[in-house]
């Protein structure tokens, strides 16, 4: 059995990410916010603005 390093975790979580902005982009949002921040679907997340930014950016979000 293959360990999985952190890197391919947070590949994994950003890829996670991403599928979920792409479905949140075309969704009708429950709060204002909700499109704007990923915080409020994981909170124990361990990613930082920038890379939530530049996965936006990457979405044309």
């Amino acid at each position: 059995m293959k360990s999985t390093t952190v890197l391919e975790k947070t590949i994994a979580t950003l890829e996670k990410e991403l599928k979920t902005l792409k479905e949140l982009k075309t969704a009708t949002p429950k709060e204002p916010t909700q499109k704007d921040t990923l915080r409020g679907i994981w909170k124990d997340l361990d990613i930082t603005d920038e890379e939530i930014e530049e996965a936006k950016k990457e979405l044309n979000f």
